[in-house]
């Protein structure tokens, strides 16, 4: 932690969190005497003012500091993230291709399907990425919402972040090899109907220990093969969709058409699949400490990427039901490998399953690569056993923690698409929740939390924006519980292990309230403060931040905000 500003103004009293830079950085800024070039960023702000001017010289002070410490290579040049970045990373994780979206027109039908495809981004995805923006910038650390949540309401219920989203990111990533295991039938012309469970069973789980390999065995650059994998899936899909509207009889009245008699079930399905299709805009804040400038950087690329989403869904799918080849009402998860080869031909199928596979396993590994070392994570600070902490002696990779998240994807491949989308929902839908709560808790207690970029609206009128959110939300929750009593056991049976392992480590003193952000994010070497103090109008440096925290006591300092 570092508080310090230029010797030339009246000294506030700050504290810094996941602070990334080095003496010699901060040294150099000072003598700037720009708080415009300052090279750290805030984290939470103290509301009074120390009145006194600084006496002594704080170069000085910080030439002793850096005698007394080697520099640290983590400097804040490692920010190398930008909005362009933010768009393709996130991308991933909430979207990587149209696959899975066909249930957005057949459940109910073109024309309710269209309408909740223009909504559901405005609903949702505008609103989770603008809080996203805020927040990120906010606290411009690794651990997002999770920071957020604990800032908020303490750390049991950010402990309950981190588990939710994790469980949410684990059993999203079941859904990948679903998905190419269909793909692969469809583009081949393999027979689906008369296999056994157990072959099916084999086939999918398979699939998913192999997408799990490159996770492990990674050691380059992950945002390269990302832009490969995504030009790889969005190519085939735009050429197909233009190709089937130029070369087949096209009828625009098939997207006024209403499914007949749908059901409250159908509804449901239709808002979890929407739903489901731009989940994960908050993802990007995990990340929040590797972005440079991340007001305007976040800002652009999440909304910029809730665009590319909707672009990658609307396109093929209306092209799909204008051309109506099969028709809408037999498309099921996976049938995009077939509506490609009838709009153009079937050798194309082959071209569609392969860029489903491609596809499919970026989202595999970028996915299982953020929730592994998110488990790490939680052990570093002792949320989890020590077990989750180690590490591959030559790789380096957390193979404990990717081999648990392989486990319990191979055992969800018993289920269907639909059972599984309904526990990844449900148990994002809780994050979610708890991120808005957070966020309208942060606006209307900390006012004065410094925010480079902020929706611009009144803290009421931020608070109005969220209730279509909220709504929404609490609709898919309640859909995704009853749409089977399979979804309903795992569901609640989630839930409760989770809010029990909480109360139990909160029994054991794990989850005591403290600055988990600190200990998250900043490492030990640079635990430094310099605080101003109202006795003798200085600044004392203190090495750690429990020397630094004794000494506050004693002095009767302000209770941080």
């Amino acid at each position: 932690e570092v508080a310090i500003f230029p010797p030339d103004v009246s000294v506030m009293e700050y504290t810094f969190g996941g602070v990334r830079g080095t003496t010699k950085t901060l040294r150099n800024w000072l003598s700037t005497k720009s708080q415009q070039k300052r090279r750290t960023n805030y984290y939470t702000f103290e509301s009074e003012s120390v009145r006194a001017k600084k006496k002594k010289s704080l170069s000085s002070r910080l030439s002793s500091m850096e005698a007394a410490e080697p520099e640290d290579s983590h400097t804040t040049n490692h920010r190398h993230l930008n909005w362009v970045s933010i768009c393709v990373i996130t991308y991933f994780n909430v979207s990587g291709g149209p696959w899975g979206s066909e249930s957005v027109i057949s459940s109910a039908g073109p024309l309710p399907g269209l309408i909740g495809l223009v909504l559901m981004p405005l609903v949702v995805g505008v609103p989770l990425a603008l809080v996203t923006a805020e927040l990120g910038s906010a606290f411009p650390v690794n651990g997002g919402y999770s920071v957020w949540v604990t800032k908020a309401f303490g750390k049991y219920w950010g402990f309950q972040e981190s588990m939710w989203s994790l469980m949410s990111g684990i059993v999203d990533n079941a859904l990948y090899p679903l998905l190419t295991y269909k793909a692969i039938l469809l583009g081949f012309g393999i027979e689906r109907h008369g296999l056994p469970f157990a072959v099916e069973f084999l086939a999918r789980a398979s699939i998913a220990v192999l997408y799990s390999l490159p996770v492990v065995v990674f050691r380059g650059p992950l945002g390269i093969m990302l832009w490969i994998c995504c030009l790889l899936i969005l190519v085939p899909f735009l050429v197909g969709s233009f190709v089937g509207v130029a070369t087949h009889p096209v009828e625009p009245s098939v997207l006024l058409e209403w499914r007949e008699e749908p059901t409250l079930s159908d509804y449901g399905l239709l808002a979890n699949v929407l739903y489901w299709n731009f989940a994960g805009i908050d993802s990007a804040s995990t990340s929040a400490g590797e972005v440079c400038d991340p007001g305007p950087n976040f800002r652009k690329g999440l909304l910029s990427c809730v665009l590319l989403c909707f672009l990658t869904y609307a396109i093929p799918l209306v092209a799909a039901v204008m051309v109506d080849k099969p028709h809408y009402s037999e498309w099921e998860e996976g049938s995009f490998t077939r509506i490609m080869g009838e709009m153009v031909s079937g050798s194309y199928m082959q071209v569609i399953a392969i860029a489903g596979i491609v596809g499919n396993c970026g989202m595999h590994v970028s996915e299982m690569f953020e929730d592994g070392w998110q488990l790490h994570g939680m052990a570093e600070i002792k949320m989890l056993p020590k077990c989750f902490r180690y590490r591959h002696p030559y790789f380096g990779t957390p193979v404990v923690c990717f081999g648990i998240q392989c486990l319990i994807i191979v055992l969800l491949q018993a289920f269907d698409f639909y059972a599984i989308l309904c526990i990844d929902n449900f148990c994002s839908v809780l994050g979610v929740l708890l991120e808005v709560f957070a966020f309208v808790k942060l606006r209307h207690s900390y006012p004065h939390l410094p925010r480079p970029y902020q929706i611009p609206l009144s803290n009421v009128g931020a608070t109005l924006m969220m209730l279509p959110l909220v709504m929404v939300l609490l609709f898919v929750a309640i859909s995704s519980l009853m749409q089977s009593w399979a979804s309903l056991s795992l569901n609640v049976g989630v839930t409760v292990i989770c809010l029990t392992i909480g109360m139990v480590l909160k029994q054991c003193g794990i989850l005591a309230e403290g600055d988990m952000a600190t200990e998250r994010t900043t490492p030990r070497r640079q635990q430094y403060s310099i605080v101003s103090t109202d006795t003798d109008s200085d600044c004392s440096v203190q090495k750690t931040v429990e020397e630094q925290k004794t000494v506050e006591e004693n002095q009767h300092a302000p209770q941080q905000c």
